[in-house]
């Protein structure tokens, strides 16, 4: 007795199973007599079970978002909310008895003469109660589903009733005979499923959920019972209503919560609408969310402060998401930011424009619902940044470039950042077409400037020459420009059409109308007598090449037909040559033999005791010895052949050598005196021997008798025998 269930709130899933089963999203069985349940809240789902498998049993499931059975005298359940989903079932496979699904929004189930009273509640919640049997028979299944009671009675002692209430969800009853047969009593009312008698009240309450089942009713699924001051939606209603029809627009106008209070104020108008869709809510649900001044208001950056009352009933006590909206106030679309999860709330926001009025609301939402504050305005600091964009020229030739300078003045900084919009850092960009380059620039503040700029690019011209560019000796072309405005030609002319009769390159420089200029070359050539290139003097023994340039075909005098000819006989050769075009030219040239070169060597060609003997070859302008060396002497220190090369100064070359030999010392015997007498000049001469006083190093004499005489280094005499010219000595 007198059991009291306040502020409490479930968020679970809640079942239960047997052949009697009990759901309450706060209580599965209620019996406290003259008892409360008050502000609690269900969020979770709610289902119960029941099914019998034995002979004249009966099965019975109650679902309630807060209360699944309620039994307690005189109770009373108020404030009380369900957004959940709560569902009843009730079922046999093999036999046929009562069967009886309960199902309601806040509670399943009110006993007779329990004397309840559910005050200011309110589903959101879909509410479904089914029963089901395998026997053909229908007639002892029954479902009783309501937005807020599922079956409601009275007594005459104790009456019951249900007032400001609303309900929003769907309700919805379901029976079933032979398994899938529909079948049995189907009560679903907007408010109440089924009123056992007349002793059960509704006031002062409307519907707007779906209804679902065989009986329906906007208010009450049954006729009993009576309905004061209720109303349902157009498209909520049934055959047992027993309230007043609304439309949508009728029931979120500002009339309809003063005709739901008659004498009260516990209604109030959805303002945000985001609540309650703009139907009436409690004044009790309103959470007091203030949106309080902005601060830190700069150019593009603002501080959003707001705070709230959390609701006694709420489970946690603190809001699940704290937030604001902010906008433009010309604009009509809010963006959202969110805090921290606190009474008092605050956040930093970036990226506004600079002197623009924003509106700004704090929100809050708890459970499923969204509570939103007044509104508020600030305006940010208006910015004074000033851009601008300056090219180094207006227009330009295509294939040139432009440089782009921006620049920016404020009186608030003087430090800058440049973004041009391909991503270029810096206040300088070079461009070298005709797009639009905009740059932006941002100062310390936050603050942003653009400006823009593009620069004209003009065609370039496309010229091109024509004429004959192959012309024969004495002939003339007109060579032809076009593609241009005007014309220059590297002769200096200035006309489109030049005539030239000289071989050359002749280049014309085109400008078009925009000033801009390209330029074309072609090559003329003027056939002449064709030109002989090569040597034309050649060493006895050797050869020349002569090459003729100028034609495209050549006949040589020596009937040879290429370009070059090789000849190894002096005399005078020509060449006729001959163009495509059919010019022909002879030239000709007179080629000569050059002697080769008279050659000796000079010296002694005998090594005495080992002295080199020396060797010298005829005069000539260089020299190259079979030792390797390249003067015009040399020194032999072995016996053995030795040759040279010497080439003259016409470049021909004529070689040849000499054998060197080494000196064989002999004994003479007879009266020496003689070669020490007053006379001994005399008897060396007839003797054919050379004075000891003289060098050694004398020069060898041909005697009469083709003896050579030595005199060596020791002061004695020596004969030497050599074949000389064929003879002997």
């Amino acid at each position: 007795a007198n059991a009291r269930i306040e502020n409490c709130h479930n968020t679970g899933s809640v079942s239960s199973s047997s052949y009697s089963s009990y759901s309450g999203g706060i209580a599965g069985y209620y019996n406290g007599a003259n008892g409360r349940i008050e502000n609690c809240h269900n969020t979770g789902s709610v289902s119960s079970s029941s099914s019998c498998s034995s002979a004249s049993s009966s099965s019975f499931s109650y679902s309630g978002g807060i209360v699944g059975y309620c039994a307690g005298a005189h109770a009373r359940i108020e404030n009380c909310h369900n957004t959940g989903s709560v569902s009843s079932s009730s079922s046999s496979s093999t036999h046929d008895d009562n069967y009886y699904s309960y199902s309601g929004g806040i509670v399943g189930y009110l006993t007779s003469g329990s004397g309840t009273t559910a005050n200011k509640c309110f589903n959101k919640g879909s509410v479904t109660a089914t029963s089901r049997t395998a026997r053909l028979s229908s007639s002892n299944l029954r479902s009783y589903s309501g937005g807020i009671v599922g079956d409601g009675r009275g007594s005459s002692s104790y009456s019951s009733s249900i007032s400001n209430s609303y309900n929003r969800g769907a309700v919805r009853a379901y029976a079933y005979c032979n398994t899938n047969t529909v079948g049995g009593t189907r009560q679903a009312g907007g408010l109440v499923g089924n009123v056992s008698n007349s002793y059960f009240s509704i006031m002062n309450s409307y519907n707007t959920g779906t209804l679902t089942g065989e009986t329906l009713g906007g208010i009450r699924g049954a006729t009993s019972g009576t309905v004061t001051n209720c109303y349902y939606l157009e498209t909520c209603g049934g055959t047992v209503d027993g309230g007043t029809s609304k439309t949508a627009a009728a029931m979120k106008s500002a009339s309809f919560p003063i005709m739901l209070n008659a004498d009260s104020t516990v209604f109030v108008m959805d303002l945000t609408p985001n609540v309650n869709d703009g139907y009436p809510i409690f004044g009790s649900s309103i959470c007091e969310v203030t949106t309080d001044a902005a601060t830190n208001i700069n150019f593009t950056s603002a501080t959003l402060n707001g705070h709230y009352t959390p609701q006694q009933y709420w489970s946690g006590g603190d809001a699940d998401v704290i937030g604001f909206e902010y906008k433009p106030s010309t604009a009509a679309n809010y963006t959202t930011v969110y805090s921290n999860i606190d009474t008092a709330a605050s956040y930093n926001l970036t990226g506004l424009q600079s002197g623009i009025t924003y509106n700004y609301r704090m929100f809050v939402q708890k459970d499923g619902l969204t509570y939103y504050g007044n509104e508020v305005s600030f305006t940010t600091l208006a910015c004074d940044l000033q851009a601008s964009v300056v090219s180094s020229v207006s227009e330009m030739c295509n294939g040139n470039s432009a440089t782009l300078t921006a620049s920016c003045s404020s009186e608030h900084s003087n430090l800058f950042t440049y973004r041009w919009n391909n991503n270029v850092i810096g206040n300088i960009l070079q461009v070298n077409d005709g797009e639009t380059y905009t740059v932006t620039i941002q100062d310390t503040n936050g603050c942003t400037a653009t400006a823009s700029a593009a620069v004209t690019v003009n065609p370039m011209p496309i010229g091109t020459i024509s004429g004959n560019t192959s012309l024969c000796a004495g002939e003339s072309s007109v060579l032809t420009a076009s593609g241009a405005n005007s014309y220059t030609w590297n002769t200096g002319a200035t006309t489109p059409t030049l005539t030239v009769n000289e071989s050359g390159t002749y280049t014309c420089t085109f400008r078009n109308s925009y000033g801009c200029t390209s330029t074309q070359s072609v090559e003329v050539t003027v056939f002449s007598s064709p030109v002989i290139t090569g040597e034309t003097a050649f060493c006895a023994g050797s050869s020349t090449t002569l090459t003729a340039t100028g034609g495209n075909s050549y006949t040589w005098s020596n009937g040879a037909t290429t370009p070059s000819i090789t000849v190894s006989e002096p005399g005078t050769y020509s060449v006729t040559a001959s163009s495509t075009g059919g010019c022909s030219g002879s030239s000709s040239v007179t080629v000569a033999q050059r002697e080769l070169p008279s050659v000796s060597i000079y010296g002694t060609p005998v090594i005495c005791s080992g002295i080199g003997a020396e060797l010298t070859a005829t005069e000539g302008s260089s020299y190259l010895w079979s030792t390797g060396e390249t003067t015009q002497s040399i020194t032999a220190n072995h016996t053995g052949n030795y040759s040279v090369l010497v080439t003259d100064a016409n470049g021909c070359s004529n070689p040849t050598s000499v054998e060197v030999g080494a000196l064989t010392s002999v004994a003479i015997s007879g009266n020496t005196s003689l070669l020490r007498g007053p006379k001994h000049d005399a008897v060396c001469q007839r003797r054919h021997l050379v004075p000891v006083e003289q060098q050694c190093h004398s020069r060898f004499h041909h005697g009469r008798h083709g003896r050579a005489l030595f005199r060596n280094c020791h002061r004695c005499y020596g004969l030497h025998r050599q074949h000389l010219r064929g003879g002997h000595g």
